[in-house]
This record gives C-alpha cells, sequence and structure tokens, in this order.
C-alpha cells in the first residue's frame, strides 16, 4: 500500500471529523490502525497495545507507540509526528494530548476498557466516535479492489493445483504434507 494511500483515508476520515465537530480522533483498534496508517503490529494480548493514532482536523496526525515499536515506527511515519511512550499508556497519551489541546476528542468506546479510558479522557473533553474508521472501510479504493483481485486468483491457482492431488483415501495430513 501507498503512503499516498494512507493519507488519502486520513483525509477522507477528517471530513467525517469536520460533520461531528471533532478535533481529534484516538484511532486504537488494530484493524483501523493497520488501515490508516499501515502500522500492522499486533495486539496480541487483550491488555496490551502496539500503539493508537492521533488524527488531527489539522492533518498533523501522530503516531503513538511505546519503545518496543519504535524501529517499526520510524520506518512508516514521519518521525517529527511520532510519540513514544513510557510508563502507562494512558497517562502517557492523556498528556500527549493535553499538549496538542485539540479541543474535542473522539476515541473507538468500543475498544477501549473503561478505566483506560476514564484514565485517557482525564481533565480533556472526550466522546465516543466508533464507526467513523470502520464506515470508511466499507467502501474499497482501488488499492484495496486490486489486492483483493490478487487474492482471488491465488486462491484459485491454489485450488486448481490442489484437485488433482485430492484422491479417496487420503487424509487431510498427507494432502497438507
Amino acid at each position: 500500500m501507498s503512503e499516498n494511500c494512507f493519507e488519502g483515508r486520513r483525509a477522507r476520515l477528517r471530513r467525517l471529523m469536520h460533520e461531528k465537530k471533532l478535533d481529534a480522533l484516538l484511532v486504537s483498534q488494530p484493524a483501523n490502525r493497520f488501515y490508516l496508517s499501515g502500522f500492522e503490529l499486533h495486539d496480541c494480548q487483550c491488555n496490551e497495545s502496539s500503539g493508537c493514532l492521533v488524527i488531527m482536523a489539522d492533518g498533523k496526525d501522530w503516531l503513538c507507540t511505546d519503545s518496543r515499536y519504535e524501529e517499526a515506527a520510524h520506518a512508516l511515519w514521519n518521525e517529527d509526528r511520532i510519540f513514544i511512550y513510557r510508563g502507562k499508556t494512558a497517562e502517557a497519551v492523556n498528556g500527549h494530548l493535553k499538549q496538542l489541546a485539540p479541543g474535542r476528542i473522539g476515541f473507538e468506546a468500543e475498544n477501549l476498557s473503561f478505566k483506560f479510558a476514564r484514565v485517557l479522557g482525564e481533565g480533556l473533553e472526550m466522546e465516543a466516535a466508533d464507526g467513523l474508521v470502520e464506515k470508511l472501510r466499507m467502501v474499497k479504493d482501488e488499492e484495496e479492489i486490486a489486492l483483493i483481485a490478487a487474492s482471488v486468483n491465488l486462491n484459485h491457482a491454489m485450488l486448481d493445483w490442489l484437485r488433482p492431488r485430492l484422491q479417496p483415501g487420503r487424509n487431510e495430513a498427507d494432502i497438507a504434507w
């Protein structure tokens, strides 16, 4: 995926944010974070995250992550817009948002624990803004359509290769081997 693709997606998101009168949107859901940035590290545990995005109405977006993912962040994001937090994530991101002084901040409430959201929003004007990125993800862009087509073609080729190997009496383990 090209950087222009991600920038275009964030620009479309800003239009939705404008409709909701949001000055910033905290994106914490991993699939949404990847869709908007290409930052695809996986959040392996429910109590752990590899980061979030702060999408700003003015276009000066931030990638926030901890030091474990600093190298990956620098590989794909403008280093002047990377916030590496240490210590407790919610408190650190809260402090960063206060420095940005953005006003009304939306967040993906369905993806955060109550405790995390409470600490994150302390002293800020926060509001649930679920579904904004998902609304964009429903409509596929040209790059996504091309990737889907390539995946379908690969699956068809794999099934064409597999078909003659499927014979009565063979088990799944034999065929997989």
